[in-house]
């Protein structure tokens, strides 16, 4: 019989530890989490490819062979 009193003792202490958890959790999410960040982005370069259909380049440019391009 103690066994059991003392299994339902340590899952109460667990419940009730996940339960803080999780306030704390949405208390952050809602209230800190609205904040922006303050992060510095790096500069990137934008690099924009084009795709251009085979038919509307000269056949010099484009080989098609087992249809695959090779430019």
């Amino acid at each position: 019989m103690e066994d059991k009193n003392l299994y339902n003792k340590i899952m109460l202490i667990v419940l009730c530890l996940i339960a803080v958890l999780l306030c704390a959790g949405m208390y952050s999410w809602f209230h800190e989490g609205s904040a922006p960040l303050e992060m510095e982005v790096p500069k990137v370069q934008v690099l924009q490819l084009e795709f251009r259909e085979s038919g509307r380049l000269p056949e010099s440019v484009v080989l098609e062979e087992d249809g695959i391009c090779n430019f």
